[in-house]
């Protein structure tokens, strides 16, 4: 994975699972073997930080406090060492001023704006995901974009209850908290943490979500069958 401001240089050859951090700059004529990260941020040094991320707005119908309080929780109690990533579509300099009015500590995330294209990079590169939704009567019908992004890019997740995501988040790709406080926090961390991507059970969720719930032919098929009703009554 090389992000965009990295700066690869002439006759650079990168093998399998390195990731390039923006800023970092890699001379002519390198060879940089497997397994490798680089970053130009000693602060937020990444390489040995678990990472929770979140996509998408931080404003309206997602409750920013409640996830940084979630990270709060988790921090503080199981994992020390975890970072908080931000890839939003708002301005960035008015998300890290409500992030630190939240008592963030600029050590423990970083925000960034990123194009679409991009975004499943960071995916691969994040530990879990995090969508949570506000319980308001306007999102009673949520789907989440976001919770497929997540999944499709071998994510654990944790979401809150509203919309579809008791339907399609089985507890083998992720888990959905009741309400939001300390001991759903806990309990629902500890559950995806101990999820294994790369298992089985992972692979027979996520393709069972992919393919009959968010894949775009299963979704075609359901519109078509919707307007077919429409037309015959």
């Amino acid at each position: 994975f090389i992000e965009s401001g990295a700066n690869i240089a002439n006759n650079v050859t990168i093998k399998n699972l390195v990731t390039i951090w923006e800023g970092v700059t890699i001379e002519n004529d390198v060879f940089v073997g497997p397994n490798v990260v680089f970053t130009n941020d000693l602060q937020d040094n990444l390489i040995q930080k678990k990472i929770l991320l979140y996509i998408g707005s931080t404003g309206t119908w997602y409750p920013l406090d409640k996830m940084i309080d979630f990270f709060k929780v988790i921090k503080n109690n199981e994992e020390s060492d975890l970072f908080f990533l931000f890839l939003i579509n708002d301005k960035k300099e008015k998300v890290v001023d409500l992030i630190t009015q939240l008592n963030m500590s600029h050590n423990d995330f970083t925000v960034k704006n990123v194009p679409g294209r991009e975004v499943i990079n960071y995916i691969h590169a994040s530990d879990y995901g995090i969508a949570f939704i506000k319980n308001i009567f306007s999102k009673i019908a949520s789907s989440p974009i976001k919770n497929g992004e997540l999944i499709l890019g071998k994510t654990p997740i944790i979401c809150n209850d509203i919309g579809d995501n008791k339907l399609l988040i089985s507890k083998d790709i992720g888990y959905v908290i009741k309400n939001f406080n300390q001991d759903e926090y806990l309990t629902g961390f500890r559950h995806i943490k101990n999820i294994n991507p790369d298992s089985e059970m992972f692979n027979i969720a996520r393709e069972n979500l992919l393919k009959n719930y968010l894949g775009l032919a299963e979704g075609a098929n359901r519109y078509q069958q919707i307007y077919k009703e429409v037309i015959n009554e």
